[in-house]
């Protein structure tokens, strides 16, 4: 059964090949940017800081689980990539799909979210589909890959949908004991389990984003109430001072530690930490007290 899946993948990967062209090219690596992590952060804060932070906030925690779980199970099977000409740079191993899981989770979640829309749903379910198939277009994975994370991505979406129901905004002593406890079960697994380094680094990152991301809603919910600025000159200036001061942090922090020596996964996971909860909670406060033309009231 395996071989028959392997060939038939190898089929298809030359079959791939064959149709190559600057066209194809150029879309393919247009749609699987569409689905890395990065873009997928940048298009979330956006939507948290502009659009619906609570349909947002919870598409970006999809995110950041189907990255994580991707990472545990790349780990756990450590499969090769195609042994193919690839038109785009990928490392590490190679099932299931990162870009197809987290597409699959991140737009299949928006997709749930505005269910009721009449096109948005299909296009965003279909956005998913174009950038599982642009990873063996480019060679960088098997069918199989880009399949498996496509089931998981969209599964994850089914079980969350049932556990995360209405934009419940009420802070509560269970909730704040469920962020801290998930926060570092996470972070201390993913500190033991990983054992190839990139894939402990990344791990790293993404369970202090997962952490800070679980405790800067509370705090955002508890004490700042956010809503996105209307007026077009207060959600430009919301949008330069969140980036600006994002990557200072993100940029800043590494040689500011390295300076006191400061260095390793701890080091990382702090400075992603800190990072994380400028993008949940620190930016919203600051725009509601001091970015807004008219100063909404904070929750005291």
């Amino acid at each position: 059964m395996l071989e028959e899946i392997l060939r038939i993948d190898i089929l298809a990967l030359q079959a791939f090949a064959e149709i190559r062209n600057p066209v194809f090219d150029g879309v393919f690596w247009v749609a699987t940017e569409l689905g890395h992590e990065s873009f997928l952060m940048l298009f979330g804060a956006i939507g948290f800081w502009f659009v619906d932070k609570d349909v947002f906030r919870r598409a970006l925690l999809m995110l950041l689980i189907a990255a994580l779980l991707n990472s545990v199970l790349k780990e756990f099977f450590a499969l090769p990539r195609p042994i193919v000409t690839a038109l785009y740079e990928a490392e590490g191993y190679s099932f299931p799909s990162g870009h197809s899981q987290t597409a699959a989770a991140f737009w299949g979640w928006i997709a749930f979210e505005y269910r009721k829309r009449r096109i948005l749903p299909g296009l965003l379910i279909g956005l998913a589909g174009l950038v599982a198939l642009s990873r063996p277009y480019l060679g960088v994975h098997h069918f199989h890959d880009v399949a498996g994370g496509l089931i998981l991505g969209f599964l994850q979406v089914g079980i969350f949908s049932l556990l995360l129901k209405g934009p419940n905004s009420q802070v509560t002593p269970l909730k704040w004991s469920l962020a801290i406890g998930i926060g570092l079960l996470i972070s201390v697994t993913s500190a033991v389990y990983f054992e190839h380094p990139d894939m402990k680094k990344l791990a790293t990152v993404l369970s202090a984003l997962i952490a800070s991301w679980l405790v800067g809603v509370l705090l955002e919910q508890k004490f700042v109430n956010f809503t996105p600025p209307k007026a077009w000159p207060d959600r430009i200036l919301t949008l330069l001072v969140g980036f600006i001061i994002l990557i200072l942090l993100w940029r800043g922090l590494k040689p500011a530690f390295q300076l006191i020596g400061f260095e390793g996964y701890v080091a990382d996971y702090l400075r992603y930490l800190v990072t994380g909860l400028w993008f949940a909670v620190g930016l919203p406060h600051v725009s509601m007290r001091y970015l807004r033309r008219s100063t909404p009231s904070l929750k005291t």
